[in-house]
């Protein structure tokens, strides 16, 4: 079992060239949320009241799953202090899957942002609220099949009684190195 387990564990020893999982600068970059591409997403700002987000993403024309997925990152971010929240209102049919492997949302609303958010890839029978632990949260939408679309609200939260100095604050550490990573 040891030879096995270190087997696995030496598939994990270089990740883009970075030494380690631990205190790994490309990581961020790896789980997509670093920041948004160049090709699909934005910088978005919650307030009171809601707003929007409506995405499309895929490849037009696609029959089979391909290995690449197309991507879109978004960052919703409101005032230190406050805390956001998101409901799923539309996802498109037909992509449903366990796990979400060919399409789906991810919304991290938790507040370790490298870990897997909440993963949707079906409009949810009883709309969702997701309330954030912090004043960011990443979206992303993913697709290696054709257009899916993606329909969601999100607002500061209202009701916040959690004072500012008890919110994390974003850990500037974990993006600071992305551009090593970019060239790796």
């Amino acid at each position: 079992m040891q030879g096995k387990k270190a087997d696995y564990m030496s598939r994990f020893v270089l990740v883009n060239g970075c030494e380690s999982l631990r205190d790994n600068p490309c990581l961020a970059k790896n789980t997509q949320m670093s920041s948004k591409p160049s090709e699909c997403g934005e910088v978005l700002t919650a307030n009171a009241s809601y707003q929007t987000l409506e995405d499309i993403v895929g490849e037009k024309g696609t029959s089979s799953p391909k290995d690449e997925y197309k991507t879109c990152t978004y960052w919703i971010q409101a005032r230190m202090g406050s805390k956001i929240e998101v409901t799923l209102d539309y996802f498109s049919d037909g992509v449903r899957d366990y796990g979400c492997n060919l399409a789906g949302v991810e919304i991290k609303t938790a507040s370790n942002k490298r870990r897997t958010g909440y993963r949707f890839c079906s409009t949810p029978k009883t709309r969702k609220r997701l309330i954030s632990t912090h004043n960011i949260v990443p979206i992303i939408t993913y697709s290696r099949t054709s257009p899916v679309k993606t329909v969601l609200r999100y607002r500061i939260a209202p009701d916040v009684a959690t004072p500012s100095s008890l919110i994390e604050k974003p850990e500037p550490h974990l993006f600071a190195n992305l551009d090593m990573c970019a060239s790796r």
